[in-house]
C-alpha cells in the first residue's frame, strides 16, 4: 500500500499546482473591474479537488453528461474578444462559483480519501480537469502571451489524464485477473464436484461390494454349521451302534465259552458213564454162559436195556450238544461278519469324516485368504479415504486462502453497486461451498466408522468359523481314537 499512497500524494501535490496556477491566472486576469471582484470576493476551496467517496459514484455515473454539460455552459475562446460577453460570462461563473449547493456539496469532499484509496484518483483527476478546463476558458485573454502562461497546466492536464489512462488500464487488467480467477475457481469446484461424485460411487459400490461379500459368507457359515451338526449327529449314533454291538459281541463271546466248558464237562461225564457201562455189559457178557439161573439173566438183560436207553439219551443229548455248537459257531461267524461290515462301513464313513475335515479345513483357509483380502481392501479404502480427506483439507485451505486474497483485492478497490452484488453472491457460493464440504467430510467419517464396524463383524464371523472348524476336526479325531479302541476290545 505503500506505492499507492506515493502516488495519492503525488497526485495531491499536482493537485495543488494546479491550484496555484489557477489562483495566479485568475489573478492577472482580475485587471478588469469585474474581475476584480471576482479575486476579492471568492477563492476556490482546496477540499473542492477531492470528493468523499459517497459521493463519487454518482459523479462517476454521469461523468460523462456533466461534463459536457458544463462544458457547453462556458463559453468559447472565440466569444472571450467580446467585453460585454465576457463580463456577462464572468458574472455566470462567479454565480456558478458562490452558488451554495455546488459549494456544499463541494465542501463535503476531502483530499484525505484520495490517499485512502487509489480508485478515487481518477474521478479526482477528471474533476481536476474540468474545474481547470473552466478556469482557463474563462480566465484566457486575447493576447498570445496569456496562453503561452497557461501552457504548464495543460501539460499537468495531459500528464494527469495520461496517468487516469494508465490507472483505468491498470483496473482493467485487475478485472481481467479476476475473472481469470473466478474462471479457475469454476473449474476447481466443477473438479472438486466430480471427484466428490466420484468418490461417493466408489464408496456406494464398495459397500454394496462388502454386504453382498458378508451376505455370501454368512451363507456360507450357515450351511457350514449345518453340515457340522448332521455331522455330529451321525457321529453321535454311529458311536451309540458301535457300542452296542461290542457289548453284543463280548456277551456271544461269553455264552460261546461257557457252553464250550459246559460241552466239556458234559462230554467227560458222557465218556465216563459209557466206559463204565461197557465194562458192566462185557462182565455181564463173559459171566452170562456161568450164571445158572435164568432169573439173573433176565434182570441182566432189563439193566441191559436201561443201558441202552440211557445210552440213547446220551447220544441224543451229545447230538444236541453239537447241533447247539454249531448253531453259536454260525451267530459268532454271523456277527463277526456284520461286525467285519459295520467296522469296513465305519473305515468309509472315518474316511467320509476325514475328507469333509479336508474340506472344512481347505474353506477354513479360503475363508482365511479372503478375510486378509477383505482386510487389505479395507485398508485400501481408509487409506484411500485418508488421502481423498488430505486432498480435499488442502483444496479447503487453498480455497479459502484464494477467498481471502480475492477479498482483500476486491476490498482495495471502489466497489460498485453490482460488483458489490456479486461478490456478496460469491462469498455466499464460497460459504456454501464450505459447509458442503464439511458435510461430504463428515459423510465420509461416517463411512469409515461403518467399514470399521463391519471388519470387526467380519473378524467376529471368521473367528466364530475358524472356532467351528477347529471343533469339528477335534471332534473327528476323538471320534477316530474311539472308533480304534472299539477295533481293538473287538479283536481282542
Amino acid at each position: 500500500m505503500s506505492w499507492l499512497a506515493d502516488i495519492a500524494g503525488r497526485a495531491e501535490g499536482l493537485l495543488n499546482q494546479l491550484d496555484q496556477t489557477a489562483a495566479t491566472a485568475l489573478q492577472k486576469t482580475s485587471r478588469s473591474p469585474s474581475l476584480q471582484s471576482f479575486g476579492a470576493t471568492t477563492t476556490i476551496p482546496s477540499e473542492v479537488m477531492s470528493p468523499s467517496t459517497s459521493d463519487l459514484r454518482s459523479i462517476q455515473k454521469d461523468q460523462k453528461p456533466s461534463y459536457a454539460s458544463s462544458l457547453s455552459s462556458f463559453p468559447s475562446r472565440q466569444g472571450v474578444a467580446m467585453p460585454s460577453r465576457e463580463e456577462m460570462e464572468t458574472e455566470r461563473l462567479m454565480e456558478y462559483l458562490n452558488d451554495n449547493d455546488s459549494h456544499s456539496s463541494f465542501n463535503k469532499f476531502s483530499r484525505k480519501s484520495s490517499s485512502s484509496s487509489l480508485r478515487s484518483l481518477p474521478i479526482v483527476v477528471q474533476q481536476s480537469t474540468f474545474i481547470g478546463q473552466s478556469l482557463r476558458t474563462e480566465a484566457t485573454p486575447t493576447n498570445e502571451v496569456e496562453l503561452q502562461k497557461s501552457s504548464p497546466v495543460e501539460k499537468n492536464l495531459i500528464e494527469y489524464k495520461a496517468r487516469e489512462q494508465d490507472y483505468q488500464k491498470a483496473l482493467q487488467a485487475k478485472d481481467g485477473q479476476l475473472a481469470v480467477l473466478r474462471i479457475r475457481l469454476q473449474d476447481v469446484d466443477q473438479q472438486l464436484h466430480l471427484r466428490n461424485e466420484r468418490l461417493k460411487k466408489l464408496e456406494r459400490d464398495q459397500e454394496k461390494y462388502c454386504i453382498a461379500r458378508i451376505q455370501r459368507l454368512e451363507l456360507e457359515q450357515s450351511g457350514t454349521l449345518q453340515q457340522l451338526t448332521s455331522v455330529q449327529k451321525g457321529l453321535t449314533e454311529e458311536k451309540i451302534r458301535c457300542n452296542e454291538f461290542a457289548e453284543q459281541l463280548k456277551l456271544a463271546k461269553y455264552n460261546l465259552e461257557s457252553n464250550k466248558l459246559e460241552f466239556d464237562e458234559y462230554k467227560q461225564k458222557a465218556t465216563k458213564i459209557l466206559q463204565s457201562k461197557e465194562k458192566l455189559i462185557a462182565t455181564l457178557k463173559n459171566e452170562e454162559g456161568a450164571s445158572a439161573t435164568s432169573s439173573e439173566n433176565t434182570n441182566l438183560l432189563i439193566q441191559l436195556e436201561e443201558l441202552k436207553t440211557e445210552r440213547d439219551l446220551l447220544k441224543e443229548d451229545l447230538q444236541q450238544a453239537h447241533l447247539q455248537l454249531y448253531n453259536l459257531r454260525n451267530e459268532t461267524q454271523e456277527l463277526e461278519s456284520q461286525l467285519a461290515q459295520e467296522q469296513r462301513a465305519n473305515l468309509e464313513q472315518q474316511r467320509s469324516l476325514q475328507d469333509q475335515c479336508q474340506t472344512y479345513q481347505q474353506s477354513s483357509a479360503q475363508y482365511r485368504e479372503q478375510y486378509e483380502q477383505l482386510k487389505q481392501d479395507y485398508q485400501c479404502v481408509q487409506d484411500e479415504l485418508r488421502r481423498q480427506h488430505l486432498v480435499l483439507q488442502n483444496k479447503l485451505r487453498e480455497k479459502d486462502t484464494e477467498i481471502a486474497r480475492l477479498i482483500n483485492q476486491v476490498a482495495q478497490r471502489t466497489p460498485k453497486s453490482a460488483n458489490e452484488n456479486e461478490q456478496d453472491l460469491r462469498i455466499k457460493q464460497l460459504t456454501e461451498n464450505l459447509i458442503q464440504k464439511q458435510t461430504v467430510i463428515e459423510a465420509l467419517q461416517t463411512d469409515k466408522q461403518s467399514l470399521n464396524l463391519q471388519l470387526e463383524r467380519l473378524e467376529k464371523l471368521y473367528r466364530e468359523a475358524e472356532s467351528a472348524a477347529i471343533r469339528a476336526s477335534s471332534s473327528s479325531v476323538i471320534d477316530m481314537g474311539a472308533n480304534e479302541d472299539v477295533y481293538v476290545l473287538a479283536y481282542s
